[in-house]
This record gives C-alpha cells, structure tokens and sequence, in this order.
C-alpha cells in the first residue's frame, strides 16, 4: 500500500517528469542532463572533501560514491552527445 501512495507522491509532486514519459521535447532533455551534469559535479567536490577528511573505515564507501558519481556524469554526457532520432 506504501508503494502506491509513494507513486501517487510522484506523480503529484513532479508533473514536468511525467509528462517527458508522454511527450518528446528535445530541449528538454537537454536542460535535464545540464541540470544533472551539474548536480553531480557537486556531489562529485562534497565526496572528493569527505574522502579527504574520512578515516580508513569510511574510504571504501566513500570510493563507492564517486564511481556513482562519475558514471552518472558520464551517462548525462552520453545523453547530451549521444545521438537520438
């Protein structure tokens, strides 16, 4: 029952989103992977600082995150180069 109400959330709280499963706009897209080129450059800088301060127990985790990171940044590079038809 959980999982429907959290779908509901969804739906009622991001309507841009839903309607880019429905309509095509390429601007869109565009701006969408800018806006996630950028947010994941931040949490790229706020890890590389908690892996500068973090202790040997928290490294690997920490590692974890940026390899995340960088293939999030990477998958939003291939949507802005990559080719769509």
């Amino acid at each position: 029952m959980q999982s429907c109400g959290g779908v509901r959330f969804f739906i009622k709280n991001h309507p841009k989103s839903c309607a880019r499963h429905f309509v095509r706009i390429p601007a869109a897209y565009t701006v969408w992977s800018v806006l996630g080129l950028l947010i994941f450059a931040g949490y790229t800088v706020v890890d590389f600082n908690r892996l500068r301060r973090a202790g040997k127990d928290e490294a690997i985790p920490l590692a974890a995150s940026i390899f995340l990171d960088v293939f999030n940044i990477f998958l939003f590079f291939l949507q802005i180069f990559g080719g769509r038809s």
